[in-house]
Formats: C-alpha cells, structure tokens, sequence
C-alpha cells in the first residue's frame, strides 16, 4: 500500500483565482471540447511584453484562453518572450515554439500539446510507459495523483493500492467510469484532460532521460494547474531523488 504524492504537489498548486477576463469554464466532458478549443485559440487577445520561462509563459496563455495545455519540457528550460499587440493563441504558441529550438506543438482531441521533440518517443519519458492496469473514476484532482503513483509502481506493482488525500482544489469534474489495461501513461493524461477540461498539465525533466532515475525526476515535477488560476513562479529544480524510486 502506497501514500499519494499529495505533499510534493501541495507547494505548487494554490487555491484558484479567476482574473477578469478570464474566458467561462469549459463543462465537464468531452462534447463539444475540440469545437470549443479551436474557437478560443483562433480568438485574438491582447498581449504585454514580456519575458518569461516559456512553460510561465505557455501556462499564461492557457490561462487566458482558457484551454487546457499539456506541456514537456527538458531543463534547462528557455526564455520566452510575449511580445506586445494582438494575436491569437494558436499564433503565440507557433510564434513560442518556432523561438525555442526543438519543441513544437499541436492540437489534439481538444488539448493543445507543447513537447520537447527529442522527448517524444524517448524510452524513459514515463508518459512512454505502459500501466497494466488503470481505473478512471470520481474528480479528477483526486485521481491525478494515483496517476503518479501508478506510474511510480509500474510495472513492478502493477497492482497496487493507492491512498490519495483530499481532491486537489479547482479540479472537481468528474472522470467517466472505465477500466483501461496496458495503456499508455500519455492516454490517461489524454482521457483525464479531455473528460475534465479544466487543467493544464506541466512536466520538466532535470535531464533528457536516459535512466529510471531520470525518468522519476521527471515525474516528481509533474504539476496540474488549474486554468482558472494565474500562472504563480516556476518551482524548483528537481533532481531524480525527488520521488521514491528515484535511484538509477
């Protein structure tokens, strides 16, 4: 029997405040999200110049958008600069990619993904590996950090029982009944964003992985932010003895 990563994440997730101008929540589940997102992504919104960390500057324009943004980045992680004027989001996120070589991004089934290339694929990026066996239920801010436990057992606790604290505020949809067997960690976040629309989703790996104990750095950085909460600072730097398991 594990305990939950809820402590790991608590410094990093705040109670959320919406900013004026916010767009409305998007609703529960998966109808009509991808019709939704496009919308919102083509919408032109104006922008201050800025310079930020470009996973503080991407969580910035799913804040303001109000489109839920899954993001994998390596350390360390560049410098974006927002500059001034009106543009859609789909035109910042392009202009944000093509300034920081090796990533790019994409929409998908409602989601826009901003990904590191040569993550992609890499072995022990843990959104890569497989889990026996998953079960989606209630919110998901309860379920998110199961997730990370699942992913941290697997596959040598394929089942294990997890403990997780309360629901992680802001991220109160609730997750569609179903059982999913050797499924990619990737699809479950993928489910779990599409079902409950109302979180972007942060990874930021110390290293490009090349051992299990890199690929536990990753995960313990792995952060879900609420699209109704103003980006805070980036936190830390974590290194592969954040999470248990983290040994190479």
């Amino acid at each position: 029997m594990m305990r939950a990563c809820a402590p790991l994440l608590a410094a990093a997730l705040l109670v959320p405040r919406a900013a004026r101008g916010t767009p409305p929540s998007l609703p529960c589940g998966p109808a009509g999200l991808k019709r939704a997102v496009a919308l919102r992504l083509r919408r032109p919104l104006t922008w201050s110049a800025r310079t930020l960390r470009l996973d503080s500057a991407i969580l910035d324009i799913a804040h303001r958008a109000g489109i839920p943004v899954s993001i994998v980045s390596v350390a360390p992680v560049p410098q974006a600069k927002i500059p001034a004027g009106r543009l859609t989001p789909a035109a910042l996120l392009g202009e944000l990619a093509a300034a920081a070589p090796g990533y790019s991004w994409r929409r998908r089934g409602g989601v826009a993904w901003f990904t590191y290339g040569p993550l992609r694929r890499r072995r022990q990026n843990f959104l890569n590996w497989r889990l026996p066996r998953v079960r989606l239920a209630g919110p998901v801010g309860l379920f998110l950090p199961q997730l990370t436990e699942l992913t941290a057992a697997s596959p040598s606790l394929p089942g294990a029982m997890v403990i997780a604290g309360p629901t992680l505020p802001g991220l109160g949809c609730q997750l569609p009944r179903r059982t999913l067997e050797h499924v990619m960690v990737r699809r479950v976040l993928s489910l779990a964003m599409r079902s409950a629309p109302q979180f972007s989703s942060v990874v930021v790996f110390p290293r490009l992985p090349r051992t299990r104990g890199d690929a536990m750095g990753g995960l313990a950085s792995w952060r879900w932010i609420p699209l109704a909460q103003a980006p805070a600072p980036p936190i830390p730097g974590v290194s592969a003895s954040s999470h248990p398991g983290g040994g190479t």
